[in-house]
């Protein structure tokens, strides 16, 4: 009577311990479902950005097609017109194009890095999927050791998996709150800039 209790308390455990390891797994699989929609959240706004550059772009052509008509334009007229109100229009269309380029330069480097945060974000998720599908391998295989009988090792391994996991998905979470300060810092410093 006394080996049937131990064995119903071990199976118990047991299956509390599977319980737990299901729940493990399906807190990693909302992990990575989040992290993934993050991902595309991130790739979508890389091509409005790039959208942005290219309409730049083209705007920068077509002001710089512009510019070289007015050129042209001011030449023909600078024996009606003052030469230095010339040179002044000229200077102001410089600058403004030299503005754009900026603007374009640093929606080039913006574009960027965040494609270098997207990649570190990829690279985060990696473990985290490694994990997740070890976890469920080793629960598959809990599974079938309480069905055949328990073995010894098995729980142990389960257990290291899930810590495995967690860690991973520590990782990524941490991955993901430094991709949303990044995204955070231009804004902070802009809004510090209109204060200042």
């Amino acid at each position: 009577m006394s080996d049937v209790l131990e064995f119903g308390h071990r199976i118990t455990v047991a299956l509390d311990r599977i319980r737990r390891g299901l729940e493990a797994q399906d807190k990693a699989d909302a992990a990575e479902t989040s992290l993934f929609d993050a991902l595309q959240a991130e790739q979508a706004q890389n091509g409005v950005l790039r959208g942005q550059i290219q309409q730049l772009q083209d705007a920068l052509e077509a002001q710089a097609a512009q510019a070289a008509q007015d050129a042209q334009a001011a030449q023909a007229a600078q024996d009606i017109q003052d030469s230095e109100a010339v040179a002044a229009a000229q200077a102001a269309q410089q600058d403004a194009l030299d503005a754009q380029k900026a603007q374009v330069a640093a929606l080039t480097r913006q574009l960027d890095s965040q494609a270098a945060q997207l990649r570190a974000l990829d690279a985060q998720l990696q473990p985290l999927r490694a994990a997740t599908q070890h976890l469920r391998d080793l629960n598959a295989q809990l599974r079938q050791a309480l069905t055949a009988g328990l073995a010894p090792g098995t729980i142990d391994t389960a257990m290291a998996a899930e810590i495995d996991a967690l860690q991973a998905l520590r990782a990524a979470d941490a991955a993901e709150v430094d991709t949303i300060l990044a995204e955070l810092k231009p804004l902070i410093e802009e809004a510090a800039h209109a204060a200042g």
